[in-house]
């Protein structure tokens, strides 16, 4: 009865053909590894399929925006929230470019996305922003400024 005492002995000890205990892994590692990789990978596919979307609801609102003002013969295109302007000039352009940057969701609108355009920043509030706490059985009613408007006293 010959046996092949390299095999048996090693398939019988738990190590493994380069003769290293496989025991000795931490058995988290794959865990950690996963708990790492899963949500970074979702993460990025969901950051992929929205932007396409979430610029392609902002176009629809500016495009919008410029026909409720009365404004023909612009085109709009958004990088993220950012919007560049094309088709108009002068005046025209600036009041478009105004008109767009009021538009929700906007952070800025460019004319003709040259280098040396200038953003046009959202419009601030007009109204003060009220909240009204229900809290109690009589309600008041509370006014905060503006973001950027200097407090009244």
């Amino acid at each position: 009865m010959a046996t092949d005492a390299g095999s048996t002995g090693a398939a019988a000890s738990g190590t493994g053909p380069t003769g290293r205990d496989r025991s000795l892994r931490p058995p988290w590692l794959p865990l950690i590894a996963a708990a790492v990789v899963v949500p970074a990978v979702l993460a990025g596919l969901t950051l992929l399929w929205s932007a396409p979307q979430i610029e392609g609801a902002l176009t629809e609102r500016a495009q919008a925006a410029l026909s409720a003002a009365g404004i023909s013969g612009a085109s709009v295109r958004f990088d993220g929230r950012d919007a560049t302007i094309t088709g108009l000039t002068g005046a025209a352009a600036e009041r478009a470019a105004q008109v767009v940057a009021g538009a929700t969701g906007v952070r800025v609108a460019v004319v003709g996305g040259g280098a040396g355009a200038a953003p046009v920043p959202p419009p601030a509030p007009s109204k003060p922003h009220q909240c009204l706490h229900a809290s109690s059985a009589n309600p008041t009613r509370q006014t905060y400024p503006a973001q950027g408007s200097a407090p009244s006293t």
